[in-house]
């Protein structure tokens, strides 16, 4: 404490620190003295942290005999903060940690400030010894990229507002629990100067720490924010990312069919790497069951191989080039190969950035080669034979698959307008089949030879199919059933022969399978196109039983018609016709009729193979 006196009127001042004195002396009117006491000032010389107790001054007057009671006044003295002060010469950081860290437990607040060598390693200094801590009022998170954030007890952790600054600032204690840490975003790194700023904090303004939106651009003085500022930073150390692989998922070819793996179908296999820039980086291609091609080579190296027809190749390049050359790969399957294929990459980046050493990935795309579509079709050839002019006569074609994939038909033609076929596209699946008709209608009396073509993803595609077929006279009925004629009788029935087939035509001859069976018609027979003529055949039974025959009408082409018939007496069967004198020999039922009382009533049967029974039987019971 220190009293001061300014020499005035002939007084003079003089202070004694030892004893705390202040004395007056000098000749001067009792006014002068007066006015010169009440000029005494009182000074606190500690003015960092002084004691805030009571002083007293006593005053005594002396007229150079005896001293005069004493007056005594007190002085109330009022502590007053200082700002905490910030020495920042030199910088404060955090530990530095790794690229992809994953999760980081920071440091304290405590140890950010102990990392300054300002001022002997104590960068903060407080008159007062006030709690040490940080007021945050900027932030920097965008390189490398990342986000700050902080926890008040050591493991919550919250972000730090990207709106902090001089106006809206963050309280953070230099406790043993508050910790603040920066967690950068995938694969960034690098040195973030200045991460933060800060300001020092004495916490004398009685706020909690973890408080933002505090102001305190009003800083120094009695504050408790100090006026200088000071950049906290942080290195993030590349760590060598590894490459990584697209791949497609299993791919489908047919035998003998190459597979094109791009961007346009899509099945692109791609490299990418972070941090692997323009630099060279190793690729092996290794193809099982076939072999590769890339799509150019330029900007390559290699080592095995030439990127044309390889099962192995392997080759460096940067990814710019890599990725050109791998979009349009070709995979050729082994001739003739029907299995399980593939292709396997595997990318070396050679350690090219950042420590840990080379990093490498590994993928297999799995190639399903299968048996090509097949187009197998039955009947074939197709064969309508002998159909009547104008007459349409439609015949059901399968087509198979027995390949390993869906057999796509697009296209199903005939070269000749008499041959129309259902449809002209089909989807077969694999292993099965499906069925289209065709419909022959021919237009005169000529045989006609045609192609039926199958346009598929048949490998042998197109697929030629014959056709033939002949247009003929037309006769009805298309067989004759001559029904039961007796033995010794003669059954007639007629065939109508209508000829359209634009030229005249002559029934040259009858070939009969049995000679029960005859014309009483004369031949040849020529019938002009537009007419009709008529053939009669008889049947004469020679022998008892059901006879089934044939006859062929040779007029070029050849016409075989049934014939059946029954000589004698047969159990069923009926028939239709004119025997030689007009008369019906339709079979009919038996007549009943009546036995006189005591007649007798015989009885002959004929049983084939058995020989001639009499049976009788005498009425004498009715």
């Amino acid at each position: 404490d220190v009293l001061a006196f300014t020499n005035q009127n002939g007084i003079t001042g003089s202070w004694t620190s030892g004893s705390g004195t202040m004395a007056l002396t000098g000749s001067a009117t009792k006014a002068n003295y007066q006015t010169a006491l009440r000029s005494i000032t009182y000074q606190n010389t500690d003015t960092d942290n002084p004691s805030t107790a009571t002083r007293t001054v006593t005053f005594i007057v002396n007229d150079g005999d005896d001293n005069s009671n004493s007056q005594t006044r007190n002085i109330t003295i009022a502590a007053v903060n200082d700002a905490p002060v910030l020495d920042n010469s030199a910088t404060m950081n955090l530990t530095g940690i790794n690229e992809d860290p994953g999760s980081n437990n920071g440091d304290l607040v405590s140890a950010i400030i102990a990392t300054s060598t300002a001022n002997g390693n104590n960068a903060i200094t407080d008159a007062e010894s006030d709690p040490e801590g940080l007021a945050i009022i900027g932030i920097d998170e965008t390189s490398p990229n990342g986000n700050w954030q902080y926890a008040t007890n050591g493991s919550t952790w919250i972000d730090i507002p990207n709106s902090v600054s001089n106006t809206s600032a963050l309280l953070l204690s230099a406790d043993g629990n508050t910790r603040i840490r920066f967690v950068p975003a995938v694969n960034e790194n690098g040195t973030l100067s200045p991460g933060l700023t800060v300001r020092a904090w004495d916490g004398s303004d009685s706020n909690a720490e973890g408080t933002s939106g505090i102001n305190v651009s009003s800083n120094g003085g009695s504050t408790a924010y100090s006026s200088a500022s000071e950049d906290v930073s942080i290195v993030v150390t590349a760590v060598n990312d590894r490459p990584v692989h697209t791949v497609p998922a299993t791919q489908t070819t047919n035998q003998n069919v190459d597979l094109t793996f791009s961007t346009a179908l899509p099945n692109l296999i791609s490299i990418a790497d972070v941090d692997a820039g323009g630099s060279s980086v190793r690729v092996t291609l290794t193809s099982t069951n076939g072999t590769a091609t890339l799509n150019g080579v330029t900007g390559l190296t290699f080592t095995t191989g030439n990127g044309t027809a390889d099962p192995v190749m392997v080759f460096t390049g940067a990814l710019s080039a890599i990725n050109t050359a791998l979009n349009g790969l070709i995979f050729s399957p082994t001739t003739n190969f029907i299995g399980a294929a593939s292709v396997q990459i595997q990318t070396d980046d050679q350690g090219n950035t950042g420590s840990g050493g080379a990093e490498t990935d590994d993928d297999t795309i799995t190639i399903n080669v299968l048996s090509n579509p097949q187009v197998s079709v039955s009947p074939s050839p197709i064969v309508f034979g002998n159909v009547p002019t104008n007459t349409p006569l439609v015949l059901t074609i399968t087509v198979s698959n027995p390949g390993g994939t869906t057999l796509s038909i697009t296209n199903i033609t005939s070269d000749n307008g008499v041959f129309v076929p259902s449809t002209t596209t089909l989807s077969v699946a694999a292993g099965g089949s499906q069925t289209f008709t065709i419909t022959y209608t021919p237009i005169d009396g000529s045989l006609t030879n045609a192609t039926l073509t199958i346009t598929s993803n048949d490998p042998s595609s197109p697929t030629a199919i014959a056709m033939q077929g002949q247009g003929t006279v037309q006769v009805t009925p298309g067989n004759l059933d001559f029904g039961v004629v007796d033995f010794g009788q003669a059954s007639v029935l007629s065939l109508t022969i209508d000829n359209q087939t634009g030229v005249t035509r002559n029934m040259l001859s009858l070939v009969f399978s049995d000679p029960q069976f005859t014309t009483i018609t004369p031949l040849p027979l020529a019938i002009i196109h537009g007419a009709q003529g008529t053939i009669d055949i008889q049947f004469s039974p020679t022998q008892g039983g059901g006879i089934s025959s044939t006859v062929d009408l040779t007029y070029n082409p050849t016409l075989t018609i049934e014939l059946s018939g029954c000589g004698g007496t047969c159990s069923s069967g009926s028939g239709s016709g004119s025997d030689e004198s007009g008369a019906s020999n339709s079979e009919s039922e038996l007549e009943p009729f009546t036995v006189p009382f005591g007649g007798e009533v015989y009885l002959l049967m004929a049983l084939v193979g058995y020989g001639i029974y009499a049976i009788s039987r005498k009425n004498q019971d009715l």
